[in-house]
């Protein structure tokens, strides 16, 4: 397309944190994504907070500043919490939420919430999270935790030998 929008918008989307942060602002908010966010050092969420537009990334960025991410996202809402934690980059999710088991009553109320399923295919997924893994074992699972996630949670319930639970999740 040689639409000029278009082509700067291709062009914004496409762009790594480090070159977006060198572009101007309206590049800056239409590449942004929490992704990107969580790949850049704490140091440097201050300098980039103030040219964000979007409310929701200005929360998160409030949140990653915090001096223990993971305490923060515990005591935030579950919208917020699904956001940063399934937006995350895996180096983030490791340094950030992977130290300590989640709370289970903190998971039953996260399986409330439609977005919960990411949570679980993005954690079982991925080999390196075990510590998340092992959390996800005690979850009593929600009436939204789709027949995906179920079986995946059944599977991660065989990795760690939890024989008894496992049929269930089937």
């Amino acid at each position: 397309m040689n639409d000029p929008e278009f082509q700067k918008i291709s062009y914004c989307l496409d762009l790594d944190i480090t070159r977006l942060m060198k572009e101007d602002d309206a590049c800056l908010n239409i590449g942004i994504n929490i992704s990107k966010l969580t790949s850049l050092p704490k140091s440097q969420l201050s300098y980039i907070k103030p040219r964000i537009q979007n409310e929701t990334l200005k929360r998160l960025i409030s949140l990653m500043e915090s001096e223990n991410v993971y305490e923060s996202a515990l005591k935030s809402d579950t919208e917020t919490f699904l956001s940063l934690y399934n937006g995350s980059i895996t180096t983030y999710k490791l340094a950030n939420f992977n130290q300590f088991p989640i709370p289970k009553e903190h998971l039953d109320r996260l399986s409330n919430h439609p977005r919960f399923n990411q949570l679980v295919y993005n954690t079982i997924q991925n080999e390196k999270l075990e510590t998340m893994q092992k959390a996800l074992l005690s979850v009593e699972p929600s009436l939204h935790v789709n027949s995906k996630s179920l079986f995946y949670l059944g599977l991660n319930a065989l990795k760690y030998n939890e024989k008894k639970q496992s049929p269930c999740l089937f």
